[in-house]
Parts: C-alpha cells; structure tokens; sequence
C-alpha cells in the first residue's frame, strides 16, 4: 500500500472540490514550495493586550505568492482575529489579542501544504517595557 504526501493529498482534495463545486469557488492557496515567515510586532504583550502578527508569504523563487492567497492562522493561547485573511503583495496580517490566561502563545500560519515558523508571543501580567 503506497502513502500519499501531505501535498499530495491536498492537491486530491482540491481536484475532488473543484470537480463538485466548480473551480472559480475554490480559494486560492499557496504553491508547492511556497515560503511563509510569521513576525509579532510586539513579542510580549499583556493580558487583554495585542500584538500585529505578519505572514510574509513567497514562492520558491522569492517572489510573493498572488494576491488573493488563502492564509490561516492559528495559536495555543489567546484569539486571533481575524484567523484568515488574503495577501496582498505577500503580505498577510492579522492580531493576537491576549485574552486573561497568561502564558507563551504559540502562533503558526498555513496555505496550501505550506507551514510558517512556530512563532511565540508572550501574555504577561505585566510586559517587560
């Protein structure tokens, strides 16, 4: 029994989506080898604070993936809002809203096969100036 990649998959499932819905309805999402950097704009924050998360998203050549591409976010501790967005010019963004629960959130993002770093931001009682 052969394994299919992760990749893979996707593009099986994608083709299955595009087959039962129409292809103009399915998101756009990053290509096979596509990059994607997450950067917090503050990496401690306090509780109920926020911090500006960015996705700069390329493609294996260097260049920026097409507007429109389809990023989610997702993190361990706190809200993101909003979870998804589409780029624009590589660039995607989105806030991590602290929330009352301190500790170490854990922030990723994704498109396609494509997963970012583990970026961690840090809830504090009080941040460090």
């Amino acid at each position: 029994m052969s394994r299919i990649s992760r990749g893979s998959a996707a593009g099986l499932v994608l083709l299955s989506l595009c087959l039962l819905q129409g292809c103009e309805n399915l998101p756009l999402l990053a290509p096979t080898g596509t990059t994607i950097v997450v950067v917090a704009s503050d990496p401690v924050i306090a509780l109920y604070g926020e911090s500006v998360i960015t996705a700069v998203v390329t493609e294996s050549n260097g260049t920026a993936v097409q507007n429109g591409t389809l990023v989610t976010f997702s993190t361990t501790l706190g809200t993101l809002a909003p979870q998804e967005s589409r780029t624009q010019a590589g660039r995607v963004v989105t806030r991590l809203l602290g929330g009352k629960t301190a500790g170490i959130a854990m922030i990723s993002a994704f498109s396609g096969a494509s997963t970012s770093n583990t970026l961690l931001v840090q809830i504090a009682l009080t941040p460090t100036p």
